[in-house]
């Protein structure tokens, strides 16, 4: 029986779902709002977009009435049983517009808890989950005691957004000083107005931990089944740590740390409370085990889904797709073909630097 999947929005790497609905015998519905149109630029991604059975056009998929006016005319029209947001910053939009025509989707209360990076260190701790030491703060002052307490290096982030932006390691105080004296000249060049936006006046101070960086790609179905995908190792440039330059399927790691996170990684989603979707966890391998860095409540971005593709026997996409449908999946780890090492996306570097 074919199924209606709506998307609001899309990263270029996520359009692939679109060809993955399509093989699947359902049919594509895309907003795709204004605000992005640079998504939409490059010949791979209007060739995604042409095969979607409809794309809706709107001005900004973050503004919800709007999102809500196009999905109610869309609903006149036929039955919506999925609504899939490959896209970090449309994604509360999507859990609220979900709950509202009740098709599967994650619970917004676990999207805003995921989003905001303090908020979420706090919840898994309280669990038991071990993250990266942090302390939140609005101030230079504040942050200056804050690495004061947990000692230099540190790196110093936003609270909320997206994509590494506005990132950095900071080695002594007048570092930090140099931080927060120019954080206005950091964000006013960022390319897109929904960056700078999405960043708020809320910062962390974090310890600095030189060690692997990994991320967990782990779903969970309707019925509760936690499902971990993959375990990718993150390339970081020498001189700028906290730059992502590839992706690693899978990690080159011994089965106890490999275990140890996937394990981390299924804590994270039971003390978060998420419970439709595939996520994108990211972890540092200490000295002490794996600790947590923070949780995209969203598919994998860049073009790391091709490359699951690519080194598996399943479509990422198609199983992000099943899930939301409601399926229950029936397998618990992938057939691993292949191992390839990828350079992040030109997207990405774009919005890193």
């Amino acid at each position: 029986m074919t199924k209606t999947i709506v998307l609001i929005d899309s990263t270029p790497g996520g359009l692939a779902i679109i060809p993955a609905v399509k093989r699947m015998g359902h049919s594509a519905v895309i907003l795709c709002s204004e605000r992005f149109e640079p998504f939409y630029r490059s010949e791979g991604a209007r060739r995604l977009l042409a095969m979607a059975d409809q794309v809706v056009s709107i001005s900004d998929s973050l503004n919800f009435d709007e999102v809500r006016t196009a999905v109610s005319k869309i609903v006149t029209e036929t039955t919506i049983d999925a609504i899939i947001c490959p896209f970090e910053y449309t994604v509360p939009v999507g859990a609220q517009i979900a709950a509202e025509i009740g098709v599967p989707f994650t619970n917004i209360d676990a999207v805003s808890n995921a989003r905001i990076k303090d908020r979420c260190r706090r919840v898994v701790e309280t669990a038991g989950v071990p993250a990266v030491r942090c302390e939140s703060v609005t101030s230079y002052a504040e942050a200056a005691r804050a690495a004061q307490d947990i000692g230099f290096p540190v790196i110093v982030k936003p609270s909320s957004g997206a994509g590494s932006m506005a990132v950095r390691v900071v080695y002594d105080a007048t570092g930090l000083h140099n931080y927060f004296s120019t954080i206005d000249k950091i964000v006013g060049d960022m390319p897109m107005d929904f960056e700078r936006e999405g960043l708020g006046q809320q910062f962390l101070v974090e310890q600095f931990i030189e060690g692997l960086a990994v991320s967990v790609e782990i779903g969970r179905t309707k019925k509760g089944t936690i499902v971990p995908f993959m375990l990718s190792e993150r390339a970081g440039e020498r001189m700028n740590p906290v730059l992502t330059l590839g992706t690693l399927m899978p990690a080159a790691l011994d089965g106890a740390i490999h275990e140890a996170c996937i394990a981390q990684a299924t804590d994270i989603v039971r003390a978060l409370k998420l419970d439709i979707g595939i996520f994108h966890i990211e972890m540092i391998i200490s000295d002490d085990g794996p600790r947590l860095i923070e949780v995209n409540p969203r598919i994998m971005g860049g073009n790391m889904g091709a490359l699951y593709g690519l080194v598996t026997d399943c479509d990422i996409f198609e199983l992000l797709v099943r899930i939301h449908l409601g399926e229950e999946l029936t397998f618990e780890q992938p057939i691993l073909l292949h191992a390839a090492q990828v350079p992040t996306d030109m997207l990405a570097r774009r919005t890193h630097a």
